[in-house]
C-alpha cells in the first residue's frame, strides 16, 4: 500500500477517471476534491476508508504502477523506495546495485563516476641513452707524454711507485678510461591522467635498470715493434701536490677492476589547462606541475698489487670509491601542441623545470700507500640550482574507442649534475708515509639523457 487514496479506492465509489486525469488521481484523492459518489455519504465515507486504510497497512498491496512524474502532491518527497512496490523491486530491477548509491548523494557520485570513466593509463617502454663518463681517464694527468691507454706498444707509461721503477724493468702501465659502452638503459613508464571539464590531471613516474660500465686490466704481455714483450700492469696517475708529474702513480700488479654504476629514476604530476585555441585542428595547452628527479652514480676502482713478491706482508688492495647523489626538484611548466590527422594524433611537448639539487658526495680511500694505511672519508651536501628541459615528440594511433599505440622520442638536457669520476682529486705527496690526499672536489657538469618510448595507451570508457 502506497498512500491513503488507494485505500479509499477500495470502499468507496469513485467515478471513472480518463487517462488523461490519471496522472492527478492520487492528488485528487488526498486532498478531497474527487467527487465520492453523492456529497450525503462524506461522512460515512470518511470513517469507513479510515476503518480499512488502518489494518491493510500491514497487509493490503496494490497492483504495481509505474513510477513517474504525477504520482503525488506538488513539492512532495516520493516514497523511501519510489512510488509501486514498498520493498523497492522495480528499482532493484532496473538498476541492480545497492539502494544506497541512488540517495542524496547520486549527483556526486554521478560526477565521479563520470570523471574516471575518462581516465587513461599508459604502460611505456623505454630505450634511452644516457651519456657522460665515455673516455674519461681515471686518474690525473700525465706530463710523460706516453700513451696513456696501452694502444702503442711504442710509446707506453714507464710502471713506477714511490720506490723507483717496478720490477722486472721495464714494467709498462695502463691508466683506463671508462668505456661508455653501457650508456644504452632500459626502462619503464607508466602515466595515468584523469580529465575534467577544466582540465586534465596527469602524473607519471619513470624508472630505469642499473647501469655497470666496467673496464679491468690483467697483467699481459705488450710486443713492441722491435720485437720485445714487455709486462703491462694496471694504473692511477696521481698529481704531486697538486701539480702535474710522469711517475706519481698507484700500480696494480694482480689485477686493476673499475666499474661505474648509475641509477635514474623520476616521477612528475602536471595539470594540463583547456586549450588555448579549441575547435581547431592544432591545439595548444599550457601545463603546469612539479617535478623530481633521482640519479645516483658511482665509481669504485680496486685492485691488488705486491709491490714485493718475496714479502706477502706488502700486498695491498687499493680502492678508491666515489659516489655522487643528485636529488633535484621544482616547479614545472611547458606547452602541449596537438593536432589530430584522422585516428592518428601528433604531439609536442616542450617543458622546463626550474630545480633544485639537493646533493650528497662522498669519495673514500684504502689502502692507497701501506697495507697499514687508516681508511679515509670526504662527504658532503650542498645544494645547487639545476635547470632542466624536456622535451617530447609524440605520435598516437587510436586503434579503437579505448586503446592506442603510442611512440615518442624523449630528450632531457641538463646543467648542475654531479657525476662521481668527476669528483676524484687524484692527488698525493712526495712522501710515501704522508697519508694520500686523495679527496672530494666537488663539481658539476651537463647532462643529457635521450631516447625512444613504445607504449599502449587504455581509456576507461
Amino acid at each position: 500500500m502506497n498512500g491513503p487514496g488507494f485505500g479509499v479506492s477500495a470502499v468507496a465509489s469513485i467515478r471513472a477517471v480518463p487517462k488523461e486525469e490519471q496522472g492527478n488521481a492520487w492528488f485528487s484523492e488526498w486532498t478531497g476534491s474527487t467527487r465520492i459518489g453523492d456529497m450525503k455519504f462524506w461522512t460515512t465515507g470518511i470513517v469507513l476508508a479510515w476503518g480499512v486504510l488502518l489494518p491493510a497497512l500491514g497487509f493490503a498491496q496494490e497492483p504495481w504502477v509505474a513510477p513517474g512524474p504525477g504520482y503525488g502532491p506538488p513539492g512532495a518527497a516520493p516514497p523511501a523506495y519510489g512510488y509501486g512496490s514498498p520493498t523497492g523491486d522495480l528499482y532493484q530491477e532496473l538498476v541492480p546495485q545497492s539502494q544506497f548509491r541512488f540517495d542524496d548523494d547520486s549527483r556526486r557520485d554521478l560526477t565521479f563516476g563520470e570523471t574516471f570513466s575518462q581516465s587513461y593509463v599508459r604502460l611505456d617502454y623505454l630505450y634511452w641513452q644516457i651519456s657522460g663518463g665515455h673516455r674519461r681517464l681515471l686518474g690525473a694527468p700525465n706530463s710523460s707524454g706516453a700513451d696513456l691507454s696501452g694502444n702503442n706498444p711504442d710509446n707506453m707509461l714507464l710502471a713506477s711507485d714511490s720506490n723507483g721503477a717496478r720490477a722486472p724493468v721495464p714494467t709498462q702501465a695502463v691508466v683506463p678510461s671508462l668505456s661508455g659502452d653501457r650508456d644504452v638503459v632500459n626502462g619503464l613508464r607508466g602515466v595515468f591522467g584523469i580529465p575534467t571539464r577544466v582540465g586534465t590531471l596527469e602524473s607519471e613516474v619513470f624508472y630505469f635498470e642499473n647501469v655497470n660500465d666496467s673496464t679491468n686490466v690483467f697483467p699481459h704481455g705488450s710486443a713492441t715493434t722491435s720485437g720485445f714483450n714487455r709486462p703491462v700492469i694496471g694504473a692511477t696517475t696521481l698529481f704531486q701536490n697538486g701539480l702535474v708529474t710522469a711517475d706519481t702513480m698507484i700500480l696494480y700488479s694482480e689485477y686493476y677492476h673499475a666499474v661505474q654504476k648509475t641509477a635514474f629514476f623520476g616521477a612528475e604530476s602536471n595539470w594540463v589547462f583547456p586549450a588555448l585555441t579549441p575547435n581547431v585542428r592544432t591545439t595548444v595547452s599550457p601545463l603546469l606541475g612539479f617535478r623530481y628527479l633521482s640519479f645516483t652514480d658511482r665509481l669504485n676502482i680496486g685492485g691488488t698489487d705486491i709491490p714485493d713478491p718475496a714479502d706477502p706482508t706488502t700486498e695491498m688492495d687499493h680502492y678508491i670509491g666515489s659516489i655522487a647523489r643528485n636529488n633535484i626538484f621544482g616547479p614545472q611548466i611547458g606547452l602541449r601542441f596537438t593536432t589530430q590527422v584522422g585516428r592518428l594524433d601528433l604531439g609536442v611537448e616542450p617543458k622546463f623545470v626550474a630545480g633544485i639539487n639537493r646533493l650528497s658526495e662522498g669519495v673514500s680511500t684504502r689502502q692507497i700507500f701501506s697495507p697499514t694505511e687508516a681508511d679515509r672519508n670526504d662527504a658532503r651536501t650542498r645544494t645547487i640550482f639545476t635547470p632542466v628541459f624536456d622535451l617530447s615528440v609524440s605520435a598516437k594511433l587510436h586503434l579503437s574507442d579505448r586503446f592506442a599505440c603510442y611512440v615518442a622520442y624523449d630528450l632531457i638536457v641538463a646543467s648542475g649534475f654531479s657525476r662521481a669520476y668527476d669528483n676524484i682529486y687524484y692527488n698525493s705527496t712526495t712522501s710515501a708515509t704522508t697519508p694520500n690526499q686523495i679527496s672530494l672536489r666537488p663539481g658539476s657538469t651537463s647532462f643529457l639523457a635521450q631516447g625512444i618510448a613504445i607504449g599502449g595507451e587504455l581509456t576507461f570508457r
